[in-house]
């Protein structure tokens, strides 16, 4: 019995070690996330000539020519992809809302477009859940908020408090995104 004793006793050792060992492991991620994603970090650099390269050679992927002749592929392509993604979207209200409610912070830019993806379809779903509450209203027009108001008639200080009282803060920074690309849209149609 003793032997079964120690044995477990030496198992449950070996697991608190390996615990202690992978908290500091992930602290540790977490200081290199901080690091890269930050300005001049590895990851914003990366992303930034990425940007720059797909700007210079139009299409959906980048030639591996071009990903060679920079000595891009001796980086993985999903960190690539992370990067590219992190440098068009790093800015958004979304992304920089997920990194502020993080509590533990994140470890990859990889965790960092889930949360994203995750925020994004909650606020979808608070969106549709509030537009159906509207009952009849929602047919009349698609410029009309949750207590039925036309968003057209009002001042954009008052769409932002009827915003801010109706949607979760998830759903307001996926709104504030997609007003502040249709702005950008009636703004390059108007130069145009």
């Amino acid at each position: 019995m003793t032997t079964n004793t120690n044995t477990v006793t030496a198992t449950v050792t070996e697991g608190h070690e390996l615990a202690a060992l992978w908290a500091k492991r992930e602290a540790a991620d977490r200081r290199v996330f901080k690091r890269d994603s930050a300005d001049g970090g590895f990851d914003k650099r990366l992303g930034k000539l990425l940007v720059q390269l797909y700007a210079e050679n139009p299409g959906t992927y980048l030639d591996k020519a071009v990903v060679r002749a920079h000595k891009l592929d001796v980086i993985p392509g999903q960190r690539r992809s992370d990067a590219l993604w992190f440098a068009r979207e790093g800015e958004s209200e979304l992304v920089q809302g997920v990194l502020k409610a993080s509590k533990r912070g994140f470890t990859s830019l990889a965790a960092l477009k889930q949360a994203c993806d995750k925020a994004a379809k909650k606020a979808e779903k608070d969106a549709k859940v509030a537009s159906e509450g509207e009952g009849e209203g929602a047919s009349e027009g698609a410029s009309e908020g949750a207590s039925g108001v036309n968003f057209a008639d009002l001042a954009p200080h008052e769409v932002v408090a009827l915003v801010t009282r109706n949607f979760t803060v998830e759903a307001q920074a996926e709104i504030a995104r997609a007003i502040a690309m249709n702005v950008k849209a009636k703004a390059a149609r108007k130069a145009a």
